[in-house]
């Protein structure tokens, strides 16, 4: 149906697991339980990507047999891989929390109290 069709064409990311470990703590292989905030901001993100290469009124289903839509969709899609390698997946969680670790020693230095530690609940700010 036309809403099933919508609902699909929307970017859905939700907790994730078994992936390289992050900031190479071995405990860490898994986002379930404290990555929520993180992986909404990934999806207003993504979305928005997606509305501006292409439109509000895109959808996936309509762009199926369109292979430059297609590979756009990807290469949108990929820019969140859950991959340590910064340069290809800049909006993944591995360079989320890179960021946030950086901001932590910057906070630190300022004697600020912030904690965004790995498995650490992160607010929406």
């Amino acid at each position: 149906t036309p809403l099933e069709q919508e609902i699909y064409s929307r970017l859905w990311f939700t907790y994730r697991k078994d992936f390289h470990p992050l900031a190479g703590n071995p405990k860490y292989t898994t986002d379930c339980g404290w990555g929520c905030m993180l992986r909404s901001g990934q999806m207003l993100l993504g979305q928005a990507l997606v509305y501006n290469f292409f439109n509000e009124n895109w959808s996936l289903f309509k762009s199926i047999n369109s292979k430059i839509e297609m590979d756009m969709y990807r290469d949108i899609l990929s820019l969140f891989n859950d991959r340590p390698d910064f340069k290809d997946c800049p909006f993944g969680l591995h360079n989320l929390l890179k960021i946030a670790d950086e901001q932590l020693v910057k906070s630190k230095e300022q004697n600020e109290s912030k904690s965004t530690r790995v498995g650490t609940w992160f607010g929406p700010t």
